[in-house]
């Protein structure tokens, strides 16, 4: 084993030397990690011992966004001539790191759309690098009712980056993306991709890599797509140089160790909002599922899968964090194992962006870049593996391959990882030693005002404000709204399925509309919320009902103690409370037939729904539905002022006849 003490004058000549194994040279490079970065050291060997003709790897790079794959193959003597981005502020991050001794010299930015970009100015371009945004085929758009794929705007723009393959033909290309743009769209975008691919004359290889298995204090599973000119040779996959499937006996690389001595000036102590004071108690590793009752919470706060896996995540110092992504709240992990905030120089760490990189933008835009980058360890990895097969260059290290459809272990060792989540929140939840929800009885009256973007606020008198009166049992609720009107009241009467838990003590809730204005409808909700929140902590509907994926722990009765209404919505309002056509995809003519409704009348009645804070989904909220599809998530209303969705213009129904009408009492309606 080469020692450090050799490499104190030239220190990578020893390293350098013609075929050590490069987990040998990792090995060394780990002695000095409190020192400096071994991955920053890695990227420095790498800048010593790579250089090669200028002419020879002169490489385009597409969608470059912060940077890290730019890094990687700067590091690996690739000659990246041209930067192309849309993001200024990511721009302007490359363009000072591109200035003369920066870590991307010698490349020029071009901000723009790469729709409009010419490389007609390029000539000999060897190889491309870069994959387009992956919003649009990842995990969260799965969730919210399937990735739409190709249908996407974003999802179109590996078209350009074929059209510069064909114009340009590079010897190959490195294409990056999430492993979910393979079932985007139904699976119908990923053949489409590959056959554009095959037409441009490449063929490809494909790989889902675990960045924790090169090293990469995170566990960030990508598909990476090497192509190769036709008739140029195939290429294989470097074997991983950490964990159970190296065979350099490297274990994966911890946050902690990670993290350590890195820049944490401006540091913010804890984090606020309504849900901060919940961090503290989570386990490292563990995220706001952690209060769930799956997790063994005998009070839970949450609803399984409820929020992105993200939300109140705590990042472990002894493993590799979860993927970093780009922030989207204030709730948005990993947060520190110190109850707090990573600082930028920390998560460069936790992605391998060096320390000397320079991240221009606010802090919150800085995680932007750094969660939407690819690892630059990773990268350069797969560049000493581009160098050697599709080029054939002489890397001074040997690389070991992965032979052609060998399995590795990263989703073996995420369900091991389940288990071990969830051992250790139960462990947890019996050392809190929760008591049982208890609530005393009481009466309250109080006035809320509902806002048009659905606030309930306190507010004692004006437009939109509700006297909301509350019998709080401890076994049973009963909360009204609305005006007192002789013969025009309604009751929701709300229990626990059959089945399945509420998780609260109270055997019925009851809602009682005094008048029929639909507003009052959604009032009713907001004051039942409120009480939850205030009485057990459940912080939203959702938390009691579930995730709409999963079987409503809520079972409805709508009725009418006076005469029964007669319009369109009211129909379909009581059908929804009631969980009819609710939770699933469903076209228009299944909706009227569950809603005993006319076809031409069920996009007014959606568009009342939405009115009423339903949430309402469709083609041009989620791409992957079909025009004449639509989701009701929920059989209340879900929509608040926070919520993605509300801000989703729902095109279909913005089209459609308007629904004022039909949101008034309408007792004198006919039925159809």
């Amino acid at each position: 084993m080469l020692e450090y003490e050799q490499m104190t004058t030239s220190p990578f000549s020893p390293l350098a030397l013609d075929g050590r194994p490069l987990g040998e040279i990792l090995a060394v490079l780990y002695q000095e990690e409190e020192r400096t970065p071994w991955a920053d050291r890695f990227g420095e060997l790498m800048r010593h011992s790579l250089r090669w003709p200028a002419e020879q790897l002169r490489t385009l790079s597409l969608f470059s966004g912060g940077g890290g794959l730019d890094i990687a193959f700067h590091d690996a003597g690739f000659d990246v001539v041209e930067m192309v981005e849309l993001s200024p502020s990511y721009c302007a991050t490359l363009t000072h790191n591109a200035v003369p001794g920066g870590m991307l010299a010698g490349s020029q930015v071009r901000c723009g759309d790469i729709r409009t970009y010419d490389a007609g100015h390029l000539r000999n371009i060897a190889f491309i690098i870069g994959g387009p945004p992956c919003q649009t085929f990842s995990a969260a758009g799965r969730r919210m009712a399937g990735a739409p794929g190709a249908k996407d705007p974003r999802g179109e723009l590996f078209e350009p980056y074929v059209a510069l393959l064909k114009q340009l033909q590079p010897r190959g290309f490195l294409f990056e993306n999430v492993p979910g743009i393979k079932s985007a769209d139904g699976g119908k975008t990923w053949p489409r991709i590959l056959q554009e691919f095959d037409r441009a004359g490449y063929d490809v290889f494909e790989r889902v890599l675990d960045a924790a298995d090169y090293g990469v204090p995170q566990h960030r599973e990508r598909l990476f797509v090497v192509g190769v000119r036709k008739g140029s040779g195939t290429f294989a996959f470097p074997r991983p140089t950490h964990g159970p499937d190296a065979e350099t006996g490297l274990e994966h690389f911890p946050a902690g160790q990670a993290v350590a001595g890195a820049d944490v000036s401006g540091v913010i102590r804890g984090i606020g909002g309504i849900y901060g004071h919940l961090l503290p108690d989570i386990p490292p590793g563990l995220n706001y599922s952690f209060y769930t009752a799956r997790m063994g919470d005998p009070r839970p706060l949450f609803a399984w899968r409820s929020k992105f896996s993200d939300f109140l995540y705590k990042a472990d110092p002894e493993r590799p964090v979860r993927t970093l992504k780009a922030a989207d709240s204030g709730y948005t992990g990993p947060f520190s194992w110190e109850n707090r905030v990573f600082t930028s120089g920390e998560l460069k760490r936790l992605q391998t962006f060096p320390d000397a990189y320079v991240l221009h933008g606010t802090s919150k835009g800085q995680g932007e870049q750094i969660g939407n980058a690819v690892p630059p360890q990773v990268g350069r990895i797969l560049a000493l593996a581009i160098l050697d097969q599709v080029f054939g260059l002489p890397i001074p290290w040997t690389v070991p391959y992965l032979k052609p459809g060998e399995p590795l272990s990263f989703s073996r060792l995420k369900r091991n990882r389940q288990a071990d989540s969830l051992a250790k929140a139960r462990a947890a939840h019996a050392k809190r030693g929760v008591t049982p929800l208890v609530s005393a009885a009481r009466h309250v009256s109080r006035n809320r005002r509902l806002g048009t973007g659905f606030e309930w606020t306190e507010h004692e008198t004006g437009t939109g404000v509700y006297r909301v009166e509350a019998d709080l049992g401890e076994k049973e609720w009963r909360i009204s709204a609305g005006e007192r009107l002789e013969g025009y009241g309604y009751e929701l009467e709300l229990r626990p399925s059959r089945d399945r838990s509420w998780h609260i003590p109270l055997e019925r809730v009851v809602l009682i509309g005094r008048d029929r204005q639909a507003e009052t409808h959604t009032a009713l909700w907001l004051a039942f919320e409120e009480f939850l929140r205030e009485v057990y902590g459940k912080y939203d509907l959702v938390q009691l009902s579930d995730y709409y994926y999963y079987p409503s722990r809520i079972q409805a009765r709508f009725t009418f103690p006076g005469a029964r209404p007669r319009g369109k919505v009211w129909k379909a309002l009581r059908a929804v409370v009631e969980g009819h056509g609710v939770g699933e995809r469903m076209m228009v003519h299944q909706l009227a037939k569950i809603w005993g409704l006319k076809e031409m009348d069920v996009l007014p009645v959606l568009q009342g729904l939405r009115a009423l804070g339903y949430e309402v989904r469709g083609a041009s909220t989620n791409l992957q539905m079909s025009p004449e599809e639509y989701l009701v998530p929920y059989a209340f209303p879900s929509l608040r002022p926070k919520s993605v969705q509300r801000h989703q213009l729902l095109k279909q129904l913005e089209q459609a006849p308007a629904a004022a009408g039909l949101l008034a009492t309408a007792d004198d309606e006919e039925d159809d």
